[in-house]
C-alpha cells in the first residue's frame, strides 16, 4: 500500500453534528478533534450496515489522511479493517478508495451518534453498550 494522501469528506449539511459533538462539554469527544468523531462514525454506520453517498454538491474536506499524525495508526486502521470487510483486501492499494468507503459509512453513522448525543443520559454508556454488541455480533 503506497501512502497515498487522500482527504476525507463529510456532508456539509451535517457539519454542524461535528461541530455540536466536539463542543458540548457533555460530550465524551469534547475537546476532542473531528478526526475521533469522523472514525466512531465509520463504526456506528459499519455496524448498523449503513452506507449513505454524499452528494458531490454537498462534500466538505474533513481531514488529509497524511496529516494524521503517528497517534492516529489506531484510527487508520479501524477505518482500513471496514474497508477490508466491505470490499476485500485488494481496497489497501488505494488510500482513495478506503476513505471513499468509510466517508458513506460516516455519513450514515453521524445521523446515529448526534442522536445518541442529544437523546441520552449516559453518552458514554450508550456507546460502549454499542460497542459491545458488536463484538458480541462478531463471536455469534
Amino acid at each position: 500500500m503506497t501512502d497515498e494522501r487522500a482527504t476525507t469528506k463529510i456532508d456539509r449539511e451535517k457539519s454542524y453534528m461535528y461541530d455540536e459533538i466536539v463542543m458540548d462539554e457533555n460530550s465524551i469527544f469534547h475537546s476532542q478533534n473531528k478526526t475521533s468523531v469522523y472514525v466512531m462514525s465509520v463504526a456506528l454506520g459499519y455496524y448498523f450496515k449503513e452506507s449513505k453517498d454524499i452528494p458531490s454538491s454537498n462534500r466538505q474536506d474533513l481531514f488529509v489522511t497524511t496529516t494524521m499524525g503517528s497517534g492516529s495508526t489506531d484510527a487508520l486502521w479501524i477505518l482500513k479493517s471496514i474497508a477490508i470487510s466491505h470490499s476485500g483486501i485488494e481496497i489497501l492499494k488505494s488510500m482513495r478508495d478506503i476513505i471513499k468507503i468509510c466517508d458513506n459509512y460516516a455519513n450514515s453513522g453521524i445521523e446515529h451518534l448526534y442522536k445518541i448525543h442529544k437523546d441520552s443520559d449516559d453518552e458514554a454508556d450508550d456507546i460502549a453498550m454499542l460497542m459491545a454488541d458488536a463484538l458480541n455480533d462478531l463471536v455469534e
